[in-house]
């Protein structure tokens, strides 16, 4: 008994992806008030997780799309996975999803794992910039008033 399909792929869109603008103002990759939040503020504590990360995955998006290039899905879930642990970690909400559907993607050796996975490379590079960005901004100081 029981030979019902449990292998399709979810075609619904993400809640909030449907009917969202065009062009909405840039959401950054971090969500910094949870990133805080989480952290209770420690600016310090947060910059040397931030450059932290930076420094550890400097290198990811080559390897991520290296992986995708060569159909590698052992090394696209591998990166997929450490991705989504470090993205939650700073509450990188955007990156642990696309991080998870590549995972899954990859594991179960789908055909848009390669796909996915230049998706997360490209994220990737951009968080890696925003965590650059904010940092340089906050260490020069913000304009008071």
């Amino acid at each position: 008994g029981g030979g019902e399909a449990v292998d399709a792929p979810s075609v619904a869109p993400a809640a909030g992806s449907a009917g969202a603008p065009a062009r909405a103002e840039t959401t950054s990759p971090v969500d910094w008030a949870g990133l805080n939040a989480r952290f209770g503020g420690r600016v310090g504590f947060i910059g040397r997780l931030a450059a932290t990360v930076r420094e550890a995955h400097a290198q990811t998006p080559q390897h991520l799309r290296t992986a995708a290039e060569a159909g590698d899905l052992t090394t696209m879930t591998e990166l997929a996975h450490s991705l989504k642990g470090m993205a939650g970690n700073i509450m990188a909400t955007p990156l642990v999803d696309l991080a998870r559907r590549t995972e899954r993607a990859a594991r179960a050796g789908l055909a848009d794992a390669p796909f996915l996975c230049l998706q997360l490379a490209a994220a990737l590079d951009e968080l890696l910039a925003a965590l650059g960005e904010h940092f340089e901004q906050t260490a020069e100081g913000r304009p008071v008033g």
